[in-house]
C-alpha cells in the first residue's frame, strides 16, 4: 500500500448503522463488539514485526467511540514503532464531535482516512 509492505487489522466487528447496501448488518444484525485495545496493539506489533510498514484498519466503525479511538491512538504512539503508517475508514460524525483527535492521529502515524458518507437513502436518514 503506497509502496510499503502492508497488513490489515480490525478493532471491532459489526455496525450500528442501518445502511441498506451493506452486508455487515446481514452477518451481525445491529450488534457491535469491540476488541480489547491490548489485542489491537498486539496485532499491530505482530504485523510490524512481520515486516508491515503500512496498516489498514478495515473496520469503518473505528471512530464510533471517539474516546476509545483516541486511547488507541495513544497506545500506538506508545509502541514507538518506526516508519509505521496507518490508513483507516471513519465516520465524519466522530470527527465533528471531537475535532482535536486529528492531531493525535497524525502523531500515531495516520496518513489517510476514508470518510464514510455512504448512504443517501431516505429510509436511513440520520444514520
Amino acid at each position: 500500500m503506497y509502496f510499503r509492505k502492508a497488513d490489515v487489522i480490525e478493532t471491532s466487528r459489526g455496525c450500528l448503522h442501518l445502511c441498506n447496501f451493506c452486508s455487515i448488518r446481514e452477518m451481525y444484525g445491529t450488534s457491535f463488539r469491540l476488541f480489547p485495545i491490548d489485542r489491537v496493539l498486539a496485532d499491530i506489533e505482530d504485523a510490524y514485526h512481520r515486516g508491515a510498514r503500512h496498516i489498514f484498519c478495515t473496520d469503518d466503525n473505528i471512530t464510533l467511540d471517539m474516546e476509545r479511538f483516541e486511547a488507541l491512538c495513544e497506545g500506538v504512539i506508545g509502541l514507538k514503532l518506526k516508519n509505521l503508517v496507518f490508513t483507516t475508514q471513519a465516520s465524519p460524525i466522530g470527527f465533528a464531535k471531537r475535532p482535536g483527535v486529528a492531531k493525535k492521529m497524525e502523531s500515531a502515524g495516520f496518513v489517510s482516512i476514508f470518510l464514510g458518507i455512504e448512504n443517501a437513502s431516505s429510509r436511513t436518514s440520520g444514520q
